[in-house]
């Protein structure tokens, strides 16, 4: 299920790496690390640490903008957090989460205090899935895994070029949270591929982009991810999981969630 929180932010300026800041707010809206949601993981038999959850994704899109640097200067103060979660329609309470959406939050974005004040709440209807379909992605797909670079064995983000092994990391990705989300351990699934908009990356020099995700309680994290149009073929139950819990890994902190493109005309500022 997906949703559209309205929000006023202030002040009218925030750092890029807002990532921490945001996935805390919408802890605090859905009441993600609550008693009562831990009851309901366990009730529900979902083995997950409701501190470490992290099937949603999100993403943060403002009204009007502009850019200064590292720094976000709104010109409105108007912004949406689109929020996509595949296990949560259970637990909430739709007219107490609306109500809940109006609560005032303070979170931090790199040691400033940024007020988040929820206005609206909008429930985005689920269009149906098939076993090919085209994405275009509002936040970077990430995936990672371990190579030997002078000498070292250190983290590697996945770049376009390294198809074979991103439809490999991909699909097993999706697979474990379907198997999650469906209380399915025993679920098998065929390839998946990933094929990325070509004249969108003849316009582009780069289509990856850099983002350093901030932690309080550690240094902050800079991760690599892939931000194009693309279509994606495969099983329609992994594909449907990408798009209710978020493609590739730290979707929690805003990565990986993407929109269904459904004719060759996109944006060229996404």
């Amino acid at each position: 299920m997906r949703i559209r929180i309205a929000v006023h932010i202030e002040p009218r300026k925030i750092s890029v790496n807002y990532n921490y800041g945001i996935s805390t707010a919408i802890r605090k809206f859905l009441k993600l690390e609550s008693p009562r949601f831990a009851d309901f993981l366990r009730e529900n038999d979902y083995l997950i640490n409701p501190k470490k959850f992290d099937l949603f994704t999100f993403s943060l899109r403002f009204e009007k903008m502009k850019m200064s640097g590292p720094i976000i200067q709104l010109v409105s103060p108007k912004a949406y957090i689109h929020v996509s979660f595949p296990i949560l329609p259970d637990y909430l309470d739709f007219d107490q989460l609306a109500d809940s959406v109006k609560r005032d939050f303070t979170v931090k974005i790199e040691g400033e205090d940024v007020g988040i004040r929820g206005a609206k709440l909008d429930f985005i209807p689920e269009t149906s899935f098939g076993d090919e379909m085209r994405f275009i992605f509002l936040s970077p797909l990430v995936l990672s895994t371990f190579r030997f670079i002078n000498q070292k064995e250190r983290i590697y983000f996945l770049r376009p070029e390294d198809k074979h092994e991103l439809d490999a990391l991909l699909r097993d990705n999706l697979l474990e949270k379907y198997k999650i989300i469906s209380k399915n351990p025993g679920y098998e699934a065929g390839p998946l591929t990933v094929e990325w908009d070509q004249e969108y990356m003849a316009k582009h020099e780069r289509i990856t982009k850099k983002i350093c995700v901030e932690n309080p309680k550690a240094k902050p994290t800079d991760v690599i991810g892939i931000l194009s149009p693309c279509t994606i073929k495969g099983d329609p139950n992994l594909i449907r999981t990408g798009f209710i819990a978020g493609f590739g890994e730290k979707t929690y902190l805003g990565l990986g969630m993407a929109d269904h493109l459904y004719d060759s005309s996109y944006s060229d500022t996404i």
